[in-house]
């Protein structure tokens, strides 16, 4: 090959090359281009969230809009009583409850009169009784409903945990809101017993026995009316104790578990009131 055809043919092979190359970068910046718009698109992709970069739950209701979203979206309450918990709304529950039992005994055993010949005697007696047995429910009350909160909000925590870890203010703040239920009941009881409720009168000459009867005829209803109604309120306040350890402890307690345990604790409790009501 003479000296001009080498000069052709290295230009040749060099404009081909030139080619390739430029092919090659034209390639890459396509590639370059297609990989930084895919990632654009779906950031999540090349960077996962983290768990430390996950925002904090922030609360969303105030303790009155809670008792609120209780009865009208009772698992959107509960999620944000487990995921914000707080002392303040149990104990607003607890001291309400004892209010409200206070009125309804006083408003109860206000319905009773005596006659007979120490009628006199006997009613000035019974305000006495009944303004002690008033002091007794304020402070045994409130000791006693306090007690069952934290011993049930404990036993709740432990049997619930499901290897979440969950705290005991968390449980508590669960169990303490769930005792809405026990309030809204007490109220309706608190309303319609006095209304529906005759004057008692008790004549003093009446024996023991008679008295016993007299009083089971003018005021044995009153249970007929408060035991479904306080069945109810255990089956309610165990739904939201089951819906509130489900988020409590993220997930891992299903809400069925959480109902039967905190049903099984209901009953319990509810049998030793039962008992010392002496019904």
């Amino acid at each position: 090959m003479n000296r001009k055809g080498t000069i052709l043919f290295a230009g040749s092979s060099a404009t081909v090359l030139g080619h390739g190359i430029f092919h090659l970068q034209g390639r890459s910046r396509i590639e370059k281009s297609r990989r930084i718009s895919r990632q654009e698109s779906n950031p999540e992709s090349t960077n996962p969230p983290s768990p430390q970069s996950q925002q904090p739950y922030e609360r969303r209701f105030s303790i009155s809009h809670r008792f609120v979203k209780i009865i009208t979206s009772p698992s959107e309450a509960m999620k944000d009583v487990a995921l914000a918990p707080d002392y303040l709304g149990p104990i607003t529950i607890v001291a309400l409850e004892v209010i409200f039992l206070v009125a309804y005994i006083g408003l109860v055993l206000s319905k009773f009169s005596f006659t007979g010949a120490s009628a006199a005697d006997v009613s000035a007696v019974w305000g006495t009784v009944v303004s002690i047995a008033v002091g007794v429910l304020i402070v045994a009350g409130s000791i006693m409903y306090t007690v069952f909160w934290l011993v049930k909000s404990l036993l709740a925590r432990t049997l619930l945990n499901s290897g979440s870890e969950w705290k005991f203010k968390t449980a508590a703040s669960v169990t303490g809101y769930a005792y809405l239920a026990d309030l809204i009941v007490l109220v309706v009881i608190t309303i319609v017993v006095p209304l529906l409720m005759p004057t008692v009168t008790i004549d003093t000459t009446l024996s023991h026995s008679e008295l016993a009867a007299k009083l089971q005829s003018q005021i044995g209803w009153i249970s007929i009316i408060s035991i479904p109604l306080e069945l109810l309120s255990l089956i309610w306040k165990s739904y939201l104790g089951g819906l509130g350890s489900h988020y409590g402890t993220d997930g891992k307690c299903s809400v069925s578990k959480g109902f039967a345990v905190f049903l099984v604790l209901a009953l319990i409790g509810w049998a030793i009131s039962f008992l010392i009501r002496g019904f």
